[in-house]
């Protein structure tokens, strides 16, 4: 199975060239991309694209409906506060299952010892 992804990696990896690093320009022809052209760009990427900016300014988009990390974990606090009653929520929920199946089974076994005295 493993040799069958292997030789379409090979086969995929001979078709581009060998080279790891190409892309696609805007007229869909290839080009060769250097190991440091990839890491400025992603360290564009990171500190906001100029395109990205571009848009918010010519949007005019407030800062305040722009990306958040305030809260826990990268999360608003209204998320954050969602999830916590969410989780509560499920844990009552398994404690009621479990205290009414444990009832259940008590009842059941009442009934059953009670057929069992009134057939003696």
């Amino acid at each position: 199975m493993y040799r069958w992804f292997l030789l379409r990696i090979l086969i995929a990896w001979l078709f581009l060239g060998g080279s790891m690093f190409l892309s696609t320009d805007r007229t869909g022809s290839f080009q060769h991309q250097s190991v440091q052209a990839l890491a400025a760009e992603t360290v564009q990427q990171k500190e906001g694209s100029k395109d990205i900016q571009w848009f918010k300014k010519t949007m005019k988009i407030a800062p305040k409906y722009q990306k958040e990390t305030t809260g826990i974990l990268g999360m608003s606090w209204a998320h954050f506060i969602l999830m916590v009653f969410l989780l509560l929520f499920f844990a009552a929920t398994l404690i009621n299952y479990y205290t009414r199946s444990r009832r259940t089974k008590k009842i059941l076994l009442n009934i059953l010892q009670e057929e069992k005295s009134e057939q003696s």
